[in-house]
């Protein structure tokens, strides 16, 4: 599913959360380069990236009322979904 040291896997695949509020729809959001995996949770959304810093910054340019922003390390959960969609990204690519 993913080569490299455990160390390199863990630094490709854990990546970074997002969670804020916007005005933009959630298609706008994943059309943000850099943004892996976006989903709405309650009146927020909660996005994966592997690099934070220019998605915030995209953020802020196309929404200037964007709120309740938090940027954290992306868990054990977030980095198994990430290989596995990559993976299965990858295979259906090849059908």
């Amino acid at each position: 599913m993913a080569e490299g040291t455990p160390a390199e896997i863990k630094a490709r695949a854990m990546g970074k959360q997002i969670r804020c509020t916007s005005r933009l729809s959630l298609d706008d959001i994943r059309q943000i380069p850099g943004v892996l995996n976006v989903k709405s949770d309650r009146s927020a959304y909660e996005l994966q990236v592997n690099t934070a810093e220019p998605v915030v910054r995209e953020l802020l340019q196309r929404d200037s009322w964007l709120a309740d922003l938090e940027v954290t390390n992306a868990g054990l959960e977030e980095a198994f979904l990430a290989l596995t969609q990559n993976n299965n990204a990858e295979i259906n690519g090849r059908n």
